[in-house]
């Protein structure tokens, strides 16, 4: 058990200093800029507002300052979950470094993990730095958080870990273009039956209820907006988490059916 777990950490270390190396960062980078740009178009708005006395207006656009930061993480993060995963197991199967590597030996579901677990370490620090500067720019704007950031911290690590599996999963059988398209779909579907399900017809009901389980479940509340400023009246914690645990759930069905089909793949091993 012992050396099975080093062969995973080291194919996880390795898929994380591969994942540096790509300069993704950089990506952040922009991503840091396009808030501080936004934030700052928006400071004469909250400049005439605080003249003109309008304090709840002010407010509001103070609480959008960090709501705003926290988005574009959110959808920084989900991108590049879908983008790195996309990349996992074809790049190396193209390159041929693959056969050095499970010559070593390590099991292909261990090589899978490891590059899995390695994805996910990198975009839960990215996500965590996005995280820590949102709560600095609320803190400069003196916007107080709710206890549903927390929960939106949660949402955002399982989204990372949720699409990074995914779309890895799907590239075990298909090249990377197509497997971050096909990712980047279920990502699109998730969520898109909320309104059919009580529909009156029948059969688009049935058509809501199959969309329900074969896509991932969305929040029924908008978590970013009810993180900062006054929150929300009665939240129903227990079907947050009950979401939160329905995509773990989905991650591990897709990361495992991957697991599978890559173990019956056959390898160029020249």
């Amino acid at each position: 058990m012992v050396d099975v777990m080093s062969k995973i950490w080291l194919i996880a270390h390795n898929t994380f200093r591969e994942t540096m190396r790509r300069k993704v960062l950089f990506l952040a980078l922009l991503v840091f800029v396009l808030g501080l740009v936004q934030i700052c178009l928006s400071l004469r708005l909250l400049q005439l507002a605080n003249n003109a006395g309008e304090a709840q207006i002010a407010a509001r656009l103070r609480v959008l300052f960090p709501s705003y930061f926290m988005y574009l993480w959110q959808q920084l993060g989900s991108i590049l979950a879908i983008f790195l995963g996309a990349m996992g197991a074809s790049h190396e199967i193209a390159a041929k470094t693959i056969v050095h590597v499970l010559s070593r030996p390590i099991g292909r579901t261990q090589y899978l993990i490891g590059r899995w677990l390695g994805l996910t370490i990198f975009l839960w620090l990215l996500e965590a730095l996005g995280i820590g500067l949102a709560l600095l720019v609320a803190e400069f704007f003196g916007v107080a958080h709710t206890p549903m950031l927390w929960l939106l911290c949660a949402s955002f690590f399982v989204s990372t870990m949720l699409y990074s599996g995914l779309s890895l999963s799907l590239n075990t059988w298909l090249p990377s273009v197509p497997a971050g398209i096909g990712a980047f779909f279920v990502m699109q579907m998730a969520g898109s039956s909320y309104g059919a399900q009580n529909d009156p017809n029948q059969f688009v009901r049935l058509l809501a209820v199959g969309e329900y389980y074969l896509f991932p479940a969305t929040m029924p509340v908008n978590l970013i907006s009810s993180s900062f400023g006054s929150g929300m009246l009665s939240p129903d914690y227990g079907l947050y988490a009950q979401v939160l645990l329905e995509n773990v759930f989905f991650a591990g069905v897709a990361f495992a059916i991957g697991c599978m089909v890559f173990s019956r793949r056959e390898l160029p091993m020249r």
